[in-house]
């Protein structure tokens, strides 16, 4: 066996095992209610459907690797079919893990019809020193569409003893609306991670960041819920309006606090569509993974 192993190009006794996986869900309306319309799941990507009590749907999205490393590939799309209401989760945390070599990618596209609400809720992503991830969301939202959107970074667990100093995130959002760009954006670092996060400009030595946006006719209208919301978090946050565009920045000193905050700013907001008195919208929340 020795003599076998010694024989083997020395590139295949390096060369280490990588994910790889797609999900793919379309919601379409029924009655109504929203049903799945189309499900495909390859590779290390799975999606569970959660009985919810109510008309809308709810998908949770579980990555079976456990986590990411260098060289891992995960995707996902979801479409939200006219009049459909759903959100998609995960099943937890993600988590980005030191990369001997390359770049996790991880790319996602969200597609929201008329009259739908596309709701992107996952959980955190935790990056670990010397993790690499490169992350891609896009989004289609229709004239008469609507999307709430959130990702989130945490730079390791203080309460864990982590520290993240070195590594490579590259966290990317491009959001059209009725076919027209209107939203781009990329949050990046390369190299001295922890340097970065430290500079006021940036982080102010906060080790979690989060975005949540929202798309949809009336952003305007909303504005000022928004910032009355992000004012009272503990964490640093703010809150703009760009065209259809509502976008939420917060800074956490932890990713406890981060997270706390992000529960209850996700409740609220979910609780302001049926306070917006759409009678067609069944009741939204926070999806239960979330409270485990």
């Amino acid at each position: 066996m020795a003599a076998a192993i010694s024989e083997m190009p020395e590139t295949s006794l390096l060369r280490a095992q990588r994910s790889a996986g797609t999900a793919r869900i379309a919601f379409k309306r029924r009655g109504d209610k929203t049903v799945i319309d189309d499900l495909f799941q390859s590779g290390c990507m799975k999606a569970r459907f959660p009985r919810v009590f109510c008309n809308s749907a709810e998908a949770v999205l579980i990555n079976t690797s456990g986590g990411l490393t260098g060289g891992d590939r995960i995707g996902s799309e979801v479409t939200w079919g006219a009049g459909t209401t759903a959100s998609v989760t995960s099943q937890a945390a993600e988590r980005v893990y030191k990369a001997s070599a390359d770049v996790a990618e991880v790319a996602t596209h969200l597609t929201v019809a008329d009259d739908a609400l596309g709701l992107w809720l996952p959980q955190e992503t935790i990056f670990f020193d010397g993790g690499a991830i490169r992350r891609t969301t896009r989004a289609d939202v229709a004239p008469g569409g609507r999307l709430l959107a959130t990702e989130s970074l945490v730079f390791g667990r203080r309460a864990m003893g982590e520290v993240v100093e070195t590594g490579l995130v590259s966290d990317g959002w491009r959001i059209r609306f009725a076919g027209k760009l209107v939203f781009a954006d990329r949050f990046a670092i390369d190299g001295p991670v922890g340097d970065a996060l430290r500079r006021p400009a940036i982080a102010g030595g906060g080790l979690a960041v989060a975005t949540l946006l929202y798309v949809g006719l009336d952003a305007e209208v909303r504005l000022s819920t928004w910032r009355d919301l992000t004012g009272g978090l503990s964490s640093e946050a703010a809150c703009s309006r760009i065209g259809p565009v509502l976008v939420a920045r917060l800074v956490g000193e932890t990713g406890d606090r981060l997270r706390r905050d992000l529960q209850f700013l996700l409740t609220e907001v979910l609780a302001s569509f049926a306070g917006a008195g759409d009678v067609s919208l069944p009741p939204v929340s926070l999806p239960r993974v979330w409270a485990c």
